[in-house]
């Protein structure tokens, strides 16, 4: 859990009458309202946190551990005293099973169930396989029950499906997405395969980049992957030029994984910098190297929910606050309002810039953007011939 200028906040724990198949969303106001139906209020739990001691601009990473739970759906609420947030909310399931999926040919598709416990296959557990179907038609539904082993095999549709599995005493588990077959293809296979990774994203002039390699041989035979093991290469830096400023050699552990620290210049170009392993297939990882400073306020704007129709100008409000809440006052604001043109098969034929202003911030830190919603003249005559497949503009 991430906080940020927030001093106190309360978790709420609820048991619900879901299941683990449930459809309901939280960003959904009618699902909201069928969730709040289906609490247990009997079975809310709390949990308090304090944050203390830190800079309103600071972000606090937290953890807390959750209580033990009977099996179920339950609805976690995060919230805080201040009124101008919103709560959080999340799913929590509690449940005893896992599912796995193993790749088959000749389009089979094997499922196992296993207790999350113990790891142990669990037998009698019914499988449920929805496969979407395309253009509005209902979805494939198949139904299978485990064997001794806690396995099921089914035969693949064209689409991937989303599994369900549960018992009698056990409906918590939530349904995800599994693929579980393939189709055999051309593509060579056996080859030795880098990946590279970085600490970070983006690093100032002189900081240190702390980057890693994992290697593994990739065999056709049976589709088998191998860590490589005690392969020696070079690491390689390279500057948004494409110039080497850097090469360090690794060597990989049992694991295949191997690691190298490099120092960035001080100075000189800045801009997308990049990494790469100088073996097998010379994986590499991109990353930003700038003058970057942490921002110390944020800017939001005041919903509009007034109507306007193509033709009309709106006037947004916009309002720049430190992070400990502080207006910023007599604030340059450069704004720019860009229209793009869209398609229903949502190709966009590029964008136009159509006001373009500076601002100042007041003493409540608020300033105003004006948005034309004016069309373009290819889109105003195909409005006019009724012609054309336009839905909208941006």
């Amino acid at each position: 859990m991430n906080t940020r200028n927030v001093s106190d906040v309360v978790i709420t724990i609820t048991r619900t009458k879901l299941s683990g198949n449930h459809s309901l969303s939280l960003g959904d106001k009618d699902d909201m309202a069928k969730l709040m139906a289906s609490l247990l209020p009997a079975t809310k739990q709390t949990i308090n946190r304090t944050f203390t001691g830190h800079k309103d601009y600071e972000e606090v990473k937290d953890s807390f551990l959750m209580p033990t739970l009977p099996l179920g759906v339950y609805l976690i609420k995060i919230e805080t005293p201040k009124k101008n947030i919103k709560p959080e909310y999340a799913f929590y399931y509690v449940s005893d099973l896992y599912v796995m999926s193993e790749l088959q040919p000749k389009k089979k598709a094997r499922y196992v169930v296993v207790n999350v416990v113990d790891g142990q296959p669990v037998a009698d557990v019914k499988v449920q396989a929805t496969y979407p179907n395309y253009y509005g038609k209902t979805p494939i539904v198949k139904k299978l029950v485990t064997n001794k082993n806690g396995e099921v095999i089914f035969d693949s549709e064209r689409t991937t499906p989303d599994i369900y599995v549960f018992t009698n005493k056990d409906k918590a588990f939530e349904e995800t997405q599994l693929e579980g077959s393939y189709d055999y293809d051309k593509v060579n296979y056996d080859k030795m395969v880098t990946q590279v990774f970085a600490d970070r994203g983006i690093y100032r002039p002189g900081q240190t980049v702390h980057a890693s390699v994992i290697a593994y041989q990739n065999t056709k035979q049976d589709y088998k992957t191998k860590a490589a093991s005690e392969q020696t290469f070079d690491m390689v830096l390279k500057d948004a030029n494409y110039k080497e400023i850097g090469r360090k050699s690794v060597t990989t552990d049992r694991f295949g994984t191997a690691a190298a620290d490099f120092n960035l210049p001080t100075s000189g170009l800045t801009g997308s910098f990049s990494i790469y392993a100088d073996f097998g297939t010379k994986g590499s990882k991109r990353f930003q190297v700038d003058e970057y400073k942490r921002p110390t306020f944020d800017v939001n704007f005041d919903e509009y929910k007034e109507k306007y129709v193509v033709g009309d100008s709106i006037k947004l409000i916009g309002r720049a606050k430190s992070f400990a809440g502080v207006p910023v006052q007599g604030a340059k604001v450069h704004y720019v309002v860009t229209r793009s043109i869209s398609y229903w098969s949502r190709f966009y034929e590029g964008s136009e810039e159509v006001n373009e202003q500076d601002v100042v911030t007041d003493d409540k830190g608020e300033f105003v953007v004006t948005v034309p919603f004016v069309l373009s003249d290819k889109a105003k005559k195909e409005l006019k011939s009724g012609k054309g497949y336009r839905s909208l503009f941006l």
